[in-house]
This record gives structure tokens, sequence and C-alpha cells, in this order.
């Protein structure tokens, strides 16, 4: 079972059953090899992507980094938290990365 998006390219359910190429339709492995040209002619989106999830892990892992002993003291203090509170930091938090987001794309 697959799933058409936007940009032409399949996401594709796996199925017990392994089918050959030889067994698809010549249309249907056309389809699939020109969806696929579709992504890698866009490889800049994946480096992109790619990109800033190494900045993000590396924004992630510098206070671990710098600081271990005030990160364990902070994670034990975040044990004791109620839920809700730490729902409304995880979503402001959320909130401020979608506007940045939304101001570098639009406004910069």
């Amino acid at each position: 079972m697959s799933y058409a998006f936007e940009y032409g390219f399949f996401i594709t359910v796996m199925s017990p059953i392994w089918i050959q190429a030889s067994d698809l339709p010549v249309a249907v492995i056309e389809m699939i090899c020109l969806d696929m040209s579709i992504i890698y002619k866009d490889k800049y989106t994946m480096k992109f992507f790619i990109s800033v999830m190494g900045m993000v892990m590396i924004v992630e892992g510098l206070p671990y980094f710098v600081f271990p002993d005030r990160m364990k003291e902070m994670i034990s203090m975040m044990v004791t938290l109620p839920d809700g509170v730490l729902r409304r930091l995880g979503g402001m938090l959320m909130l401020c990365g979608l506007g940045a987001v939304y101001f570098v794309n639009k406004v910069v």
C-alpha cells in the first residue's frame, strides 16, 4: 500500500508478501523511479534538514557537556514538577520555535 504526497514520492507500508520487480508492470516501475528522482533532485532540502538536526543536537548537548553536575540537579528538580507545568513549558517552547521559524521564513 502506498500513499502519494504533494511532492510526488511514495511512503510504502511493508506487507508480509514480497513482490519482485519483475512482477510489477513496467509503468509502475517507471513511475516509482520517476518519483524517486524527484526526491534526489531536491538534495538541498535533505542537507538543510540534517544540518538543522545537527545544530539541535549541538544546542541540546552543550549544557550536559559544560555543566554536567548542574544538569543532574535540574533534571532531579524537573522530576518533582507537576505534569501541567511541564506541558505548559513545552507548549510555550514549541510556540516560540514555531514563531522563530515563521519569522525567519516570512519576515526576514
